[in-house]
């Protein structure tokens, strides 16, 4: 138990490499979490992925756009919360991917975000076995799509994890979805602005 205990220190002390913000060549998602440590230190923790394949695809009536991440592509600051997460929260064996498949994006919603107007895209986030509709508010800037959701882990399937039943670690429900993806980098998406 001791040995656990500390190495359990230099989290709460460990600087958040992700808060900065995204790499300026790349395509990523983050996730942002708060969790509170021994009762009374609250810490947010940002889990990223550069490893994000995206596309928009034709349908009848405007466009659908499909995102998938790679569950073992999330990186925290910390290796062990990262094995732990992937092996005994998202079961990446069994589920390898997060999937985003967006509801019918309108000609009109496409033009609005062209001109640079912040929009709401809807669709199914799937994550392990549960499938849960989520909104992002979503707007085109220099290049980029970005934009965030708010969301409940239980909701999305996840269960917040808790070390020692929340006494050492315990994640809060509320987190965030972050987009910051290159638009070079969203297959169909030159065709579907144009």
């Amino acid at each position: 138990m001791s040995r656990f205990f500390f190495a359990l220190i230099p989290l709460l002390f460990a600087p958040n490499l992700f808060a900065q913000g995204f790499a300026p060549d790349k395509s990523c998602l983050a996730y942002k979490a708060d969790k509170t440590m021994f009762y009374f230190r609250d810490v947010t923790v940002w889990g990223t992925s550069c490893q994000v394949e995206a596309k928009v695809e034709a349908v009848a009536g405007g466009y659908v756009a499909k995102v998938a991440l790679p569950v073992a592509s999330l990186v925290t600051d910390s290796e062990r919360r990262d094995s732990d997460l992937r092996e005994n929260y998202f079961f990446v064996a069994k589920y390898p991917f997060f999937r985003f498949e967006s509801n019918l994006i309108t000609k009109e919603e496409l033009a609005q975000a062209k001109a640079g107007g912040e929009w709401n895209l809807a669709g199914t986030l799937t994550v392990m076995e549960t499938q849960s509709t989520v909104t992002f508010a979503l707007k085109i800037a220099e290049g980029r799509l970005v934009g965030s959701s708010k969301d409940q882990m239980s909701r999305l399937g996840v269960k917040p994890p808790k070390i020692a039943g929340g006494a050492f670690v315990a994640v809060h429900e509320a987190m965030e979805i972050h987009v910051d993806l290159r638009l070079a980098d969203i297959v169909g998406a030159a065709e579907a602005l144009r």
